[in-house]
């Protein structure tokens, strides 16, 4: 799993009720910090962790589903 190093737009940050850029590149540094993402060198972040990976696969987490568009 893999997240760009472009901040997402605002649409995309809607969709996928997202906080703003800034807030999301702290969470992305915060991951990288505690060992459980790292960035590639195309400035890419994957998941480091083989264990949230799978957790992530495996669970239906309501709130990572994109919003109904109007």
């Amino acid at each position: 799993m893999s997240v760009s190093n472009m901040a997402p737009s605002s649409d995309y940050r809607r969709r996928y009720r997202l906080p703003t850029a800034s807030r999301v590149q702290r969470a992305l540094e915060a991951l990288v910090k505690d060992e459980l993402a790292s960035r590639d060198g195309k400035g890419e972040y994957r998941i480091a962790e083989p264990f949230l990976t799978e957790w992530i696969r495996r669970n239906d987490v309501e709130d990572m589903r994109p919003s109904p568009r109007p």
